[in-house]
């Protein structure tokens, strides 16, 4: 089967987005729907596999506003979809919340069924405000539930990863670096306690903007040291050269006019990732940012979103908590305006645990991989950042 072209997939549902809609709504791409409004909200772009478009939808007719969110994808997904096929393009297309692969999203989006799940465990009763967190569609959602003065998190999960985070959670959970499920309510459901103290992210904006501690790179350290040593016995993740042509690809197809500059990043990473000095297999997050990482007085002492947690090599963990640092600012300079001296800080620190060089070429190489989605303008502001990190020639 010829691989299928997802850039061209993509332009067409970038381009041609309010005539999908129209198909979809009336199976007529030119039909006439006065106060109909399409907006393209999201891009998930997965290199090689499949690209997922999201569209806010408004339909005003007759003094009614109707609003619905369409998702249409390249994957070849069942259950309530429209197909949209032609000879050149493929798409399958379904309402939020139909996921057509989390079978429980429509409760998992549904204030009353969280509600439900909730006292039903004992937890809460009473109505529930849900927040979405995070939404990778076809891959995983994240909602937070409050409700009665306490929160949760309820986390949608395709069956095969519910089952390994069902796992490490086993493991992690008991040691006391990551909140406990407190309930498992639906197919691919769980419901686990809020983290104590305040994302890293929120302690470093405190910090920048009010003067609040700063946090420590030493208690990260003593974080991720307190992985308990099982969480090596579980499958690697994707090896960082894998990840790191993926997030090529994905970069030339963000910034097609700066291919050559990516291109040639690309051969300067891969050349470094050759002479990486990784040290011991050790247990990593496998996704060790400031948005999973929790603190209290400044101190980082717990985490979430424990997926990824495998053996692995710390630099790697370092490596992706700084590239997300190195981001933050183009994100908001308001928020983070003093992070460049504290990344400057907090790379001499680590260095002292791994291999200087390998950790500049690994963070380049994940600056990358959060160009994905960006926007053209982040995208870009990114791919300078990678440069700025790379090793040079």
């Amino acid at each position: 089967m010829p691989r299928l072209d997802l850039e061209a997939h993509r332009r067409h549902l970038l381009d041609h987005g309010d005539e999908l809609v129209r198909q979809v709504l009336t199976g007529t791409p030119d039909a006439d729907l006065p106060g109909l409004e399409v907006h393209t909200d999201a891009i998930h772009y997965r290199a090689g596999r499949d690209v997922t478009v999201g569209y806010q939808v408004v339909l005003e007719q007759d003094a009614v506003r109707q609003e619905e969110y369409l998702l249409a994808t390249t994957a070849d997904v069942t259950g309530e979809v429209a197909t949209l096929d032609s000879e050149q393009f493929g798409f399958r297309v379904w309402r939020h919340p139909h996921d057509p692969v989390l079978a429980s999203a429509p409760e998992a989006f549904s204030p009353d069924a969280v509600a439900g799940w909730l006292a039903t465990a004992g937890l809460a009763s009473g109505e529930v405000a849900l927040t979405a967190v995070a939404y990778r569609p076809m891959r995983r959602a994240v909602l937070r539930a409050d409700v009665d003065g306490g929160r949760w998190f309820v986390k949608l999960q395709r069956p095969k990863r519910h089952l390994e985070y069902l796992e490490r959670m086993a493991l992690l959970a008991p040691a006391g670096v990551t909140p406990p499920v407190v309930a498992v309510p639906a197919e691919g459901v769980t419901i686990t306690a809020a983290a104590e103290g305040v994302s890293l992210a929120q302690a470093l904006a405190a910090w920048s903007m009010q003067g609040a501690v700063e946090p420590d790179p030493a208690s990260l350290l003593e974080l991720l040291g307190r992985l308990p040593g099982g969480v090596r016995t579980l499958p690697p993740q994707r090896g960082h050269d894998v990840r790191l042509r993926m997030a090529l690809e994905t970069a030339a197809v963000e910034l097609p006019g700066r291919a050559s500059e990516i291109a040639d990043l690309g051969e300067r990473l891969l050349a470094a990732d050759a002479r990486a000095e990784l040290g011991p297999v050790v247990a990593t997050h496998g996704d060790f940012y400031e948005a999973n990482i929790f603190t209290v007085d400044g101190r980082a002492t717990s985490v979430i979103d424990i997926e990824s947690a495998g053996p692995g090599h710390l630099v790697d963990d370092l490596a992706t908590l700084m590239a997300h640092l190195v981001v933050l600012p183009d994100l908001s300079a308001v928020h983070y305006a003093q992070l460049p001296g504290l990344i400057d800080r907090w790379y001499a620190a680590f260095c002292d645990v791994v291999d200087g060089p390998t950790l500049r070429a690994r963070t380049a190489g994940l600056i990358l991989g959060l160009m994905s989605g960006a926007g053209e303008a982040q995208a870009s502001a990114r791919l300078d950042r990678a440069l700025a990190w790379a090793p040079r020639a």
